[in-house]
């Protein structure tokens, strides 16, 4: 009987291994526990929704996600697989987050994964009507309207089987388990790390969390009930739980309280929902805003200009979607402008011009960029009067010109281009997004010299240097000796050697060494030396043809006189001929080459690039000599 008994644990266990579909976690062993409804419970199916979200963040590891009302996505921090991905979270209505991935839920209920674990949570994409996601380690489980259970991901200690759960109201994922809290109000846990008697027995449980090898829960009284998490049993007067790794948070008196001690007493007033990551708090604010607190060596924290809901500002609206009905735009903006707002305006959707009052004074009016004709929705009507325009056949006035740059910048200097009418034709066939918010802190600076010379195609500040130009392009090299008045100088002008944004993005400036002017401040930043070793002091910030962005220094190195030309052309060139493998090994020679080993190894043709040169510090008279100074970047922001 011994050895009938002992062969059928290595048949489960066996069956157990094979059921994982990667490698069994580093986890703290522990028996496998099935907690399942008693005998005799009847679940019902829940109705859920998918809330109006005025805005949603997400905090991974070392980096802050966030959607705006109208979709559109921000990121801030240092999660290279992520921030490639970020496109793949346009027109998601709500965000997750764990370690080096994020998730998002459309307003149409269905999944889009960005990052680490994209290939592996692939399955996700055959989901409908989700309303819940939590992504635990390699894992996912999703809520559907319903409150059935759905699981992707490595299957390790049975994790991912979801089927027999029951319909439940909300999900949460640990490291290897997740919790379900079920229509009759008890807890149901698959996976590993589940104690069956804390929880047996209750019906009375409002929320629950998981750590990586914890679970908190809340009763309908306040009571905190954990399994392996007794530092939050004492907490009194919580809701909005939240975990992550081991750390712990709820909002009590309008203040955090927090496991975390850096964490523990943030401010929580004026809060509409907050985020908690693997060091840091995100908090969304009635106005909009995004407000971090805790560790912040990866800019995980730096959301300061951040608007996720609807922006009245110089007299207009702008944040509202295309397709958005009139009594929708009327809740955003009031919530906007913090009392009732009422649209002037016919038709089904807020549009384009229409105007939004409250207690008797006009707000602003509505301004939806790619929306030129005024009825709210984008698409061919909107491109034809773009097309018109362009052609001199019919002029866009006003708002309705502002709103045909949806690429934004100086909508009120520059004329509309063909790339605005081709991302509008894209928009409406699905292949490209229009941001309804702006973000540009060089904005005004870039409009300042765009009067003065259209030639003007970005701008760059670095903190420490005295680089703060705006960026120029001409033809054939125009402003390497030409001021940004056009007149014949010496030290020229800070300039784009391409025509356009490019998968190497190159801009250039002369290094006026006894001034320190122009680009002599790249020296500043070769000269941090150790200090490169922090991502925070590898950062710049550049706006380059319609984009502004965070770039990542992951090489550096300076030439001497006799470097062969064949470095300079090389270095410059825009690669957009180069096949992947041919971005890969140019990188990888970058990388190779550079003097400090930043320990950016991760850099690949996937990654959008600029590259910055001058002239070396030391002079030397030969007019052939190829003394330069280099510094690669990656966008990372």
């Amino acid at each position: 009987m011994k050895k009938l008994f002992a062969l059928l644990m290595l048949i489960f266990l066996c069956a157990g291994l094979l059921a994982c579909a990667g490698n069994v976690p580093d986890a703290t062993e522990s028996d496998f526990y099935d907690v399942t409804p008693s005998s005799g419970t009847t679940l019902v199916p829940a109705s859920l929704t998918l809330d109006n979200r005025d805005g949603c963040t997400a905090c991974g590891d070392a980096f802050t996600v966030a959607v705006t009302v109208s979709g559109d996505v921000l990121f801030t921090g240092n999660c290279a697989p992520v921030f490639r991905d970020r496109n793949e979270l346009n027109g998601c209505v709500y965000v997750n987050a764990r370690e080096k991935t994020a998730a998002g839920i459309t307003k149409n209920g269905t999944v889009k994964v960005a990052g680490e674990w994209k290939e592996l949570f692939s399955e996700a994409a055959d989901w409908e009507n989700i309303v819940s996601i939590s992504i635990g380690h390699e894992f996912m489980v999703g809520l559907n309207e319903r409150g059935e259970i759905l699981a992707c991901g490595h299957n390790a200690y049975g994790k991912c089987d979801a089927e027999t759960v029951g319909y439940a109201l909300a999900v949460s994922a640990g490291r290897n388990h997740f919790a379900a809290l079920l229509t009759d109000g008890s807890i149901s846990v698959r996976g590993a790390y589940a104690d069956v008697d804390t929880f047996t027995g209750r019906k009375d449980f409002t929320e629950v969390v998981c750590g990586d090898f914890s679970i908190v829960a809340l009763t309908e009284s306040g009571e905190i009930i954990s399994f392996n998490a007794d530092s939050v049993s004492s907490w009194k007067n919580v809701h909005d739980l939240r975990a992550y790794g081991s750390a712990f948070a709820a909002v009590s008196d309008d203040r955090i309280v927090s496991t975390d001690k850096d964490l523990n007493g943030i401010s929580a007033e004026g809060m509409t929902g907050y985020s908690l990551g693997g060091a840091h708090v995100a908090l969304t604010m009635r106005d909009g805003s995004v407000e971090c607190a805790g560790e912040t060596e990866n800019m995980q924290c730096k959301t300061e200009h951040w608007k996720l809901g609807v922006i009245i500002e110089s007299g207009f609206i702008t944040g509202i979607p295309d397709k958005t009905s009139l009594a929708e735009a009327e809740r955003l903006i009031s919530a906007a402008a913090g009392k009732d707002a009422v649209i002037a305006g016919d038709g089904e959707y807020a549009g384009t011009g229409m105007t939004a009052s409250a207690d008797g004074e006009v707000l602003g009016t509505i301004l939806i960029y790619g929306d030129c004709s005024g009825d709210g929705l984008i698409n061919t009507l909107d491109s034809s009067l773009m097309k018109e325009y362009v052609q001199d056949e019919k002029k866009l006035e006003g708002v309705y010109a502002k709103a045909a740059h949806v690429l934004h910048y100086l909508s009120d200097v520059k004329s509309i281009g063909n790339d605005e009418i081709i991302t509008v034709t894209r928009y409406e066939a699905g292949y490209a997004h229009i941001d309804q918010h702006v973000y540009d802190p060089y904005a005004e600076s870039m409009a300042k010299y765009y009067k003065t010379n259209s030639d003007t195609v970005g701008y760059i500040r670095v903190d420490g240097t005295r680089i703060d130009y705006p960026i120029m392009y001409g033809a054939n090299y125009y402003y390497h000796y030409r001021d940004i008045y056009k007149h014949h100088s010496g030290v020229g002008s800070i300039y784009s050697a391409h025509d356009g944004y490019k998968r190497n993005n190159v801009v250039i400036g002369h290094n006026a060494r006894r001034s320190g002017k122009m680009f002599h401040g790249l020296h500043n930043i070769e000269d941090r030396g150790e200090a490169l070793l922090t991502f925070e002091n590898r950062i710049i910030n550049v706006t380059v043809y319609q984009t502004y962005s965070t770039w990542e220094l992951y090489a550096v190195y300076e030439t001497g006189p006799k470097e062969p030309l064949s470095t300079q052309l090389n270095n410059l060139n825009s690669m957009d001929d180069f096949t992947n493998e041919q971005i890969q090994e140019w990188i990888d020679g970058q990388i190779a080459r550079s003097t400090t080993k930043l320990g950016v190894y991760d850099v690949t043709y996937e990654d959008e690039l600029l590259t910055m040169y001058t002239c070396g510090d030391e002079y030397y008279s030969d007019p052939d000599s190829q003394s330069r100074l280099y510094l690669f970047f990656r966008r990372v922001g």
